[in-house]
């Protein structure tokens, strides 16, 4: 693995990897020896790892961080298994404060889609506990069953398209798209299951529209369901409400139009949703005014650089 990275390194000049493995520490005397001869070789390279929540090992970590990685990623499933949360919440907050210290960042990707999933409050609590965290990045995703698993051969006859090929070369071929909704089975990863106690329309409809507002606007989330005493699911469905009676329609996924993703991005109403919201619960937004604003800020800042790298890509290839 080292030669190879050497190649890349002296060949093409490479200095950012991704060790794509579902836990880099499973094998730890490998993970150490890997670390030894990427300081021997002083290739100064950066570098990031995936880990399981349940088998972090923080001298490993700070081993893993001397040889140059700077990143690590850990995917979290079945949170509604409640007798877990509590066990994962501290393991993972355990990580991010050493993550801190080292001057690493750390990325949490939280699976939602189980077909048994029950209590999705539970689920988006733990997500903006960790949401204020610094240096930790919270991403949401929705499960997809490989072709070939047990989970598609107990499932194959609940799957739902999810209508989503924006993030994949399928994106204009129509041909393709007709046989992937011909054949679901062969192209699973592009469907969800059918949740047996949740409406199946929430992960269609929904929960894109929630995960973006989960991604830009995190720390303001937080803080209104503290000040409000409020869950972020009828925090959700109060602003669906404010959508509706506005008339204002937001787009489940975004496309390659900057301009048109602006234009119908939930982001972009929430803060007037907010100022509205908390008069109407007795409560003053001067204090929230602040953080909201900030975040604000940043989600339009991100939405303008957008708007610039599709303009270039479109003088580079048109």
């Amino acid at each position: 693995m080292v030669e190879e990275v050497k190649f890349l390194v002296e060949k093409y000049e490479f200095r950012n990897f991704l060790f794509r493995q579902s836990d880099f520490l499973l094998n730890k005397k490998r993970a150490k020896e890997l670390c030894d001869v990427l300081l021997r070789e002083k290739l100064n390279i950066r570098w990031a790892a995936e880990l399981r929540w349940d088998n972090v090992n923080m001298r490993m970590v700070e081993r893993m961080k001397s040889a140059g990685c700077e990143r690590v990623i850990l995917t979290i499933e079945s949170l509604s298994v409640e007798k877990r949360v509590s066990k994962i919440l501290s393991s993972i907050l355990g990580l991010i404060s050493l993550c801190q210290d080292l001057n690493m960042s750390c990325v949490i990707t939280v699976i939602l889609g189980f077909p048994g999933e029950k209590k999705l409050d539970s689920i988006f609590e733990f997500i903006l506990k960790l949401s204020p965290q610094k240096n930790a990045y919270i991403l949401l995703d929705l499960l997809s069953p490989l072709p070939g698993t047990p989970l598609l051969r107990n499932n194959k006859n609940g799957l739902i398209f999810n209508g989503n090929f924006i993030y994949s070369a399928l994106n204009e071929n129509r041909e393709n798209q007709a046989l992937i909704k011909k054949y679901p089975v062969i192209f699973s990863c592009f469907y969800i299951i059918e949740p047996k106690f949740i409406s199946g329309n929430f992960y269609l409809e929904d929960f894109p529209l929630l995960e973006s507002l989960l991604r830009n606007y995190s720390l303001s989330l937080y803080l209104i369901t503290k000040d409000l005493k409020i869950g972020s699911l009828k925090l959700w469905f109060k602003m669906k409400e404010w959508l509706e009676r506005k008339r204002i329609k937001c787009q489940r996924f975004a496309t390659f139009n900057p301009e048109v993703d602006f234009k119908h991005n939930v982001c972009k109403f929430f803060p007037e949703f907010v100022k509205s919201l908390y008069p109407s619960r007795g409560k003053n937004f001067n204090s929230l005014c602040k953080i909201i604003n900030l975040e604000e800020r940043k989600f339009n800042l991100f939405e303008e650089i957008r708007k610039e790298n599709n303009l270039r890509l479109k003088f580079k290839y048109f």
